[in-house]
């Protein structure tokens, strides 16, 4: 039996969201193609989706395992993500299926404990990401940003880590999910930091805050979900940071977001475990009000450019001028 795609059968797909059910698994609404084998009696007994650079939502029926439809299944998906220029590939799994996953072709980069493995199918990508990291020196720190866009409180926080750190590490979100681009964002930050003491600028890769690594269709409430992609997102740092010798990581307090509270209090709880303080600061406030990307983006797209310029620094101001 061969792995076909089956999202423009609505039979199929009726019998891939059963199968999902039965086997614990999130629908997501989301997905770039979705694949499927079917047995000889027309029954779909295997399915998975794939979504940027991840594959999701894989479940192979009771009745059919042993039978190497897994390796069918995947192996079809990874052609479709190789056919569309995609040819590094996440899978993020729970534990107890990582071994299986091995056996294929990929390899672990981080676990949250028994709830989650992430997965690669590029043997050394996670390694070769990190070796290729500029270094640092003296007391170094560490910064994990959007800057959707590159506000004045992000370059606050760097300010205040460069005060108390000889090297600060900026990693900006690689993924491309925001209403700005990964190269307009980071072009922001660079430009916002050049002249911060020890500043050293990388992107995230692929490896944090990334859909990659969130495991929510296998979890059974959202906030099981946040909790262990923050636990994912601390042990990929966590690593990074061993390598770059980083012994502090900052975050900024967030009177707004619970998910990023619930990040924040991961961190917190779990890098000192680890030998890396973890210092919050208090947002940047102007005016009374804590300064916030979310706020600027709802300014600028209300027309309020002035009011929304005002809370980020020339170098934001200009891209931005830039880019409308």
């Amino acid at each position: 039996m061969d792995a076909v795609r089956i999202d423009s059968s609505a039979r199929l797909m009726a019998e891939r969201d059963a199968l999902l059910e039965r086997s614990g698994i999130l629908q997501e609404e989301q997905a770039d193609a979705v694949f499927g084998i079917v047995n000889g009696e027309g029954k779909l007994v295997a399915c998975g989706n794939c979504r940027g650079c991840s594959l999701r939502c894989i479940a192979v029926d009771e009745s059919c395992r042993g039978e190497d439809m897994l390796s069918t299944l995947v192996s079809a998906m990874l052609e479709y993500q190789f056919m569309r220029g995609i040819s590094h590939v996440f899978i993020c799994t729970k534990a107890k299926n990582a071994p299986i996953f091995a056996g294929i072709g990929f390899y672990e980069v981080a676990r949250a404990g028994d709830a989650a493995v992430l997965m690669e199918n590029r043997r050394g990508g996670f390694g070769g990401y990190i070796a290729a990291l500029e270094r640092g020196s003296g007391v170094q720190g560490a910064i994990v940003m959007n800057a959707n866009p590159f506000t004045l409180g992000h370059r606050y926080l760097a300010q205040r880590a460069a005060e108390s750190c000889d090297s600060v590490h900026i990693f900006v979100v690689r993924e491309d999910a925001s209403e700005f681009s990964f190269e307009d964002r980071l072009r922001m930050v660079r430009e916002g930091v050049k002249d911060i003491r020890g500043a050293i600028v990388h992107s995230t890769g692929l490896y944090m805050v990334s859909r990659a690594v969130f495991p929510s269709y296998f979890l059974k409430r959202t906030e099981d979900a946040t909790a262990v992609q923050a636990a994912l997102d601390a042990n990929v740092f966590i690593k990074i940071a061993a390598a770059l010798s980083v012994s502090r990581r900052f975050i900024g307090s967030e009177p707004f977001s619970a998910v990023t509270n619930e990040y924040n209090r991961v961190l917190m709880d779990t890098l000192p475990k680890h030998g890396i303080e973890c210092r919050e600061t208090e947002r940047l406030t102007i005016n009374g009000c804590a300064v916030s990307a979310s706020n600027v983006r709802r300014l600028l797209a209300s027309g309020d450019k002035e009011r929304a310029f005002a809370l980020l620094p020339p170098s934001t101001q200009r891209i931005i001028e830039q880019i409308l």
